[in-house]
């Protein structure tokens, strides 16, 4: 695989796949994602903007090798199979979820409770020992910064509606 980094500074076409739970569901997602004979992927090139609307004669034998597809871990389940998930080939990092992993847990709306921390101290050695780059949506900046000196290769820190909500709660403070 070639480095996460380069990956996705190239012009791909990534997806984040939600609630992954075995190493069949990735499978299929990866064979979905493929043009046959690699994949099941409908062949409509010709309407594509990725292909050039049908000018790009390589696409389709090529596309493969531009996609990015990330596994989210969400679940008890998804958890005892980060192993079978991270060996699908085509799959190219592992990504937590701590809300959603808490709320599968048992700590719904706690995703700092020591037992969520542990499965994902757990989760995060699996993945790296896997040969996967391993990721997470960071709590806070504090934890983000925990993350990145533990070796989380991909820390998403904030969201987009969460950014647009303190940007103008900003504003309406600096003019009230």
């Amino acid at each position: 695989m070639a480095d996460w980094l380069a990956l996705l500074m190239h012009d791909l076409d990534g997806r984040i796949f939600l609630q992954l739970d075995s190493g069949e569901q990735a499978r299929r997602i990866v064979a979905a994602t493929r043009f046959p004979p690699l994949g099941i992927r409908g062949v409509a090139s010709a309407t594509s903007r990725a292909s050039g609307f049908g000018t790009n004669r390589a696409y389709l034998g090529s596309a493969h090798e531009d996609i990015c597809l990330i596994a989210q871990i969400e679940s008890r389940t998804g958890l005892d199979a980060i192993e079978d998930i991270a060996a699908t080939d085509g799959i190219d990092a592992l990504f937590i979820g701590p809300g959603d992993l808490a709320g599968a847990l048992g700590h719904l709306g706690d995703p700092g409770h020591e037992e969520v921390q542990a499965a994902i101290a757990d989760a995060d050695r699996r993945i790296r020992r896997a040969g996967k780059p391993a990721g997470i949506f960071a709590l806070s900046l504090d934890d983000a910064r925990r993350r990145i000196a533990d070796g989380v290769t991909m820390v998403s820190v904030g969201t987009d509606i969460g950014l647009l909500v303190s940007g103008a709660r900003a504003l309406r403070e600096a003019i009230a």
